[in-house]
């Protein structure tokens, strides 16, 4: 004579995945409001930006007298930021900027090629993955990386035409000028992980002295 109750398979397999997927869960979650944009993918362009404009500055040579810096034709994520970087190189150049064309010696021209951000994945392992379970719903397995990397890469391409305002003709060379900066992510194994990057660390602030 068999005692107690059949219990029937797909209940205790129902039960065994919603232990699995309780265990380990609990404390305490807050939900931070996020900007559309991280404050990496802005650093990236921003420095891939500063670094073009450095380059292209160089092909402002000669007697160019007073400049307006036309920014028309310039596109492309933080646009504002390029410009600006643009205008500090040539300030530290030492030329000197119009406020207007119709005051200005020469007009120079930029325009972008490229103002963002190329994103690349490696994986070595099994990627995420859902599937539903009876009983439970849809199921979510995270990454299992025995190797992976991110590379985050920004990317700036900037165009410089300069020309005479009267004559309109060329007072420097035309040209081309390519800048980027990386963030790169390893993990090995889960568990370990490093980062490689070029960005500029940023400076260490003083902590203000107590009254």
């Amino acid at each position: 004579m068999m005692f107690g109750r059949v219990v029937k398979l797909p209940i205790v397999v129902g039960l065994l995945a919603l232990t699995l997927v309780t265990a380990g869960c609990g404390g305490t979650s807050w939900d931070v409001t996020r900007p559309p944009r991280s404050a990496m993918e802005q650093r990236l362009i921003s420095t891939a930006a500063d670094r073009s404009a450095k380059r292209l500055t160089t092909l402002l040579t000669g007697e160019l007298g007073t400049v307006y810096l036309d920014v028309s034709l310039l596109e492309g994520y933080d646009k504002t930021y390029a410009i600006q970087a643009v205008r500090r190189e040539m300030l530290t150049a030492g030329i000197t900027l119009a406020d207007k064309p119709e005051t200005a010696d020469t007009i120079v021209e930029i325009s972008s090629g490229a103002l963002s951000i190329d994103y690349s994945k490696f994986l070595l392992g099994v990627p995420s993955l859902s599937f539903p379970l009876p009983l439970i719903g849809q199921i979510s397995l995270p990454e299992i990386a025995l190797v992976g990397e991110e590379n985050h890469m920004g990317i700036s391409k900037l165009s410089l035409s300069a020309r005479n305002r009267k004559s309109g003709q060329a007072v420097a060379e035309a040209g081309i000028r390519l800048g980027s900066a990386y963030n790169d992510n390893w993990t090995i194994l889960m568990i370990i992980g490093f980062n490689y990057t070029n960005l500029p660390e940023p400076p260490e602030e003083e902590e203000p002295e107590d009254d």
